[in-house]
């Protein structure tokens, strides 16, 4: 894999995240070699950004929190009390994905951009459509009877 480069995932205005995170743009110019852009994927499929280190070591950040606003650029040491002999390298799905389809490859459904329409809507983002539909609950409600 050849490393990210900063330019190509700058989000349109400063220090705001859109399509791409301001985050992960600050990450990658911090970061630039390849090596340092290696994204990994735990038992529990969570996805970590670093870079490989020592053996067995994995200095890495949780990209998820790597990319809420406000954190902090920096990386842990993950060894074999986390299971890291497990971890898959997943760098090429991940960065592929990205470029499809920005943050929301990162943050799921929390961060979609939506276009509304009355019936649907359609995230500007990666393109995940839904349609609107009214659901009825059933509620309880106590009440005094009626005085006759």
């Amino acid at each position: 894999m050849e490393s990210i480069q900063a330019k190509n995932i700058k989000p349109q205005i400063n220090k705001q995240s859109d399509f791409f995170s301001w985050q992960l743009f600050l990450y990658v110019q911090k970061h630039p070699q390849a090596t340092e852009q290696r994204i990994y994927e735990d038992k529990d499929s969570m996805l970590y950004i670093g870079s490989t280190r020592d053996e067995g070591w994995i200095h890495a950040q949780q990209l998820r929190n790597l990319c809420s606003m406000g954190q902090k650029l920096q990386r842990f040491a993950y060894g074999r009390k986390h299971g890291t002999e497990s971890w898959k390298d997943v760098t090429d799905k991940f960065w592929s994905e990205y470029m499809k389809k920005g943050v929301c490859s990162i943050h799921d459904d929390i961060v979609h951009k939506w276009k509304e329409t009355d019936k649907d809507r359609t995230c500007e983002y990666c393109g995940e459509y839904e349609t609107k539909h009214t659901v009825l609950k059933p509620d309880v409600e106590w009440r005094k009877p009626l005085k006759q």
